[in-house]
């Protein structure tokens, strides 16, 4: 099968590494990253002009899968990954944390789903075909509520919202978007949501969260599409979610990556 990886920063390139085992993959992304790859020797594969048959999100937070549907005239799958991965350098990314990736359509199982998740399972990867892709994107989207935008404010590794002063935080806004979610037809227990942010927290507790890494980088973050879209979806107050999106937005036009 021939994959497209759009977005080859550290996660995009330890998937699209991986594929590559099995499968042609095409890593599409940013300097210096990518010049690194090509001139210490690695191929990039794949034909221009492809049809696409199908497209999987693995983006942080929601809003993607629509955006790609409303441009392009394929299938388009919602994913979420637990597999940890940092850019130690330009060329080099690190598996920092083994997990699953799970996939599929918002409405069920799919034929294109299921050969996905079949090229996955091929190249090594750990991969489920979901039928209930809506309620696992809200959990992701809490767990990350919860521990991305707090992580990059305080500059602490994930591990620091188990106990530390911060931990109240992170579970207010994991457990507002339990909410938000439920207001939404989906699901969520809210203080099943806030065991499972503090879980994941423990489990990565060295790691630094991606949004860390772009405040870190210098980079325009995830905001709008993990804790901003908990606010814009809200028909009840989420005081955590809506401070914890101005803050980071405030620090963005700051350092002129946004004008908004």
């Amino acid at each position: 099968m021939e994959f497209c990886v759009f977005g080859a920063g550290s996660l995009g390139s330890l998937v699209g590494g991986l594929l590559a085992r099995e499968h042609d993959v095409t890593l599409v992304g940013r300097r210096p990253h990518v010049t690194a790859v090509q001139q210490n020797g690695l191929r990039l594969t794949g034909e221009y002009g492809c049809t696409l048959t199908g497209v999987l999100s693995l983006q942080n937070g929601m809003g993607n899968e629509e955006t790609l549907a409303s441009r392009l005239a394929c299938p388009v799958l919602g994913g979420t990954c637990t597999y940890g991965a940092r850019l130690v350098e330009p060329g080099v990314v690190e598996c920092t944390g083994l997990g699953e990736i799970a996939l599929g359509p918002h409405d069920g199982g799919s034929a294109l789903g299921e050969c996905v998740g079949e090229a996955f399972l091929t190249a090594g990867l750990d991969a489920t075909v979901a039928t209930d892709m809506p309620r696992r994107l809200w959990e992701k989207l809490a767990i990350n509520a919860g521990i991305n935008a707090t992580t990059a404010l305080a500059r602490v590794p994930n591990g620091a919202l188990v106990d530390g002063p911060a931990r109240d935080v992170a579970r207010a806004a994991a457990r507002e978007t339990a909410h938000v979610a439920r207001e939404n037809g989906v699901a969520l227990d809210p203080e099943t949501t806030v065991e499972s942010t503090v879980s994941v927290a423990a489990a990565t507790a060295p790691n630094t969260s991606s949004m860390q890494q772009d405040v870190r980088d210098g980079k325009r973050t995830e905001v709008d599409a993990i804790n901003g879209f908990v606010l814009d979806h809200a028909e009840i107050p989420v005081p955590v979610n809506e401070t914890l999106t101005q803050l980071v937005r405030a620090w963005e036009r700051e350092q002129d990556l946004r004008t908004t």
